[in-house]
């Protein structure tokens, strides 16, 4: 049974709170699948707890509501930067078709990341330690094998 059937029959049941984990749970995989339709009845069963839940339940399901109507407005999405040193748009990267994404201004002052301090300040001690450390454990044991001896 899917999540918004399990909400459905808390509700009926009067199991608000149950309700409003079920109705989370289903949120993204019905915006993974885009499926509105859900996404509605989701909406709509938020909604009425909002009218018949007490104070906290109601706040619970109003951010479900505004979690659900940022899924759905297309204008709440943006593009990503696809990583460090990316090209970012200069106009926000709001873009409808390909030719507006050719035609876009792009800012080339790519950014590197700054080196941290104790990155940048010398080799690195914690190999050396390691190899004394080894190294003592092969002398105390050549050590203690010839006074055994």
């Amino acid at each position: 049974m899917s999540s918004v059937g399990r909400a459905r029959r808390s509700l009926s049941r009067g199991d608000i709170d149950g309700a409003l984990v079920d109705l989370w749970n289903a949120v993204e995989p019905l915006r993974l699948r885009g499926d509105r339709s859900g996404l509605e009845q989701v909406a709509r069963m938020a909604a009425s707890i909002v009218e018949n839940g007490d104070g906290s339940q109601s706040r619970e399901a109003t951010r479900l509501l505004d979690e659900i109507r940022r899924t759905v407005d297309p204008d709440a999405l943006r593009p990503a930067v696809t990583g460090v040193g990316a090209p970012v748009p200069v106009d926000g990267g709001r873009h409808d078709t390909a030719e507006e994404w050719d035609d876009a201004g792009w800012d080339d002052d790519v950014v590197e990341p700054e080196v941290g301090e104790e990155e940048a300040s010398g080799p690195r001690i914690g190999p050396l330690v390691w190899a004394l450390i080894v190294a003592a454990f092969v002398i105390f044991n050549i050590v203690s094998g010839l006074l055994r001896e």
